[in-house]
């Protein structure tokens, strides 16, 4: 029996068996503008007030910069602010 790719031996050096945090562990990994953090549609729509479906559908029509992670997706709040800022001209 052939096995595609190394033998499971359970030891997984490289990746940590849970990220201390699981949430943001891929949006670590990605570059953002000067270093800022990025946000879930959640933790955005708090901030601003707004229910997370207007922040998905802001997304969706393009109103709103974010980046996809898979099927996540990830908004800088400097870059939402500056949005917001445009939109409000």
């Amino acid at each position: 029996m052939s096995s595609r790719g190394p033998a499971s031996t359970g030891d997984t050096r490289n990746v940590p068996p849970d990220p201390v945090n699981h949430e943001k562990f891929a949006a670590s990994l990605l570059p953002t503008p000067s270093g800022a953090e990025l946000l879930c549609p959640q933790e955005v729509a708090e901030r601003l007030g707004l229910c997370r479906a207007t922040i998905y559908n802001l997304c969706k029509r393009g109103k709103l910069p974010h980046i996809r992670v898979g099927s996540s997706v990830r908004l800088a709040l400097a870059d939402v602010i500056a949005a917001l800022r445009i939109s409000r001209r």
